[in-house]
């Protein structure tokens, strides 16, 4: 993702990178429904974030 800050009541933020949000991110997710039990579903998935920037100082967390 490439987010970015359009529009804000202060100009200086305009342009730069909203807190909290994450520059990567990656899902996975598979569901296997069970020939022998009908109406049984098994699901799973797996989720990645990367880093992301937490208060206005712009530090990684």
């Amino acid at each position: 993702m490439d987010l970015n800050i359009e529009k804000a009541t202060n100009a200086n933020l305009e342009g730069k990178k909203p807190i909290g949000v994450a520059s990567n991110m990656a899902k996975l997710y598979a569901e296997y429904s069970v020939a022998r039990l009908p109406g049984l579903t098994l699901t799973g998935g797996a989720y990645y974030t990367d880093e992301k920037y937490n208060n206005m100082n712009m530090q990684k967390r």
